[in-house]
């Protein structure tokens, strides 16, 4: 402890005024380290928002690609339509055309979705790698303030056997 703390002394040993003053200080100080580190600890839990929102973009991953998937199975029934009108008198040429132009729709639809799905997942990995570091940051922060308390916590042990000791010395009559 970096502060010091002197007792006034009294007939027989310290004052007991100032003995009760010091440990009343040294608990307030202790519980105040607590609360900061509690604080800390509740601003790291955070962190769980970003692992959701990674399952959600995750999820919508997922949905494109299956939609991307069913327009290029609807792309290969398309073209397959396609083989078939060739064959097929004026009216079905024109069915054909049509056909054809759903088939191109459905081709730039799909590579659109593939784009966008793409991004997503590049996104994704992007805001993954982001939340990583920020938890492995805060990970190490976390890890920084438990060893705090941990030494607060040791001190404070110390300190308080220091005091018993004093008193047991003030008043060896007194049994635990």
């Amino acid at each position: 402890m970096a502060t010091s703390y002197s007792f006034r002394t009294a007939l027989n040993g310290f004052n007991r005024e100032d003995v009760v003053h010091y440990l009343e200080y040294i608990n307030t100080k202790n519980a105040n380290q607590i609360a900061q580190l509690e604080r800390e600890i509740q601003r790291l839990q955070s962190v769980e928002n970003w692992k959701n929102q990674v399952a959600v973009l995750e999820q919508e991953n997922g949905a494109l690609e299956q939609e991307n998937a069913r327009l290029r199975q609807e792309l290969e029934e398309l073209r397959a339509q396609k083989v078939e009108a060739q064959r097929c008198s004026d009216q079905e040429l024109e069915a054909y055309r049509r056909a054809e132009r759903a088939e191109r729709h459905a081709q730039q639809r799909a590579e659109q979705i593939c784009q966008k799905a793409t991004g997503i997942v590049a996104d994704t990995g992007a805001r993954l790698d982001e939340a990583m570091e920020q938890v492995g940051q805060l990970a190490e922060v976390t890890t920084q303030k438990l060893m705090q308390l941990h030494q607060a916590v040791e001190g404070s042990k110390a300190v308080l056997q220091g005091a018993s000791a004093a008193l047991r010395a003030v008043f060896p009559e007194v049994e635990e």
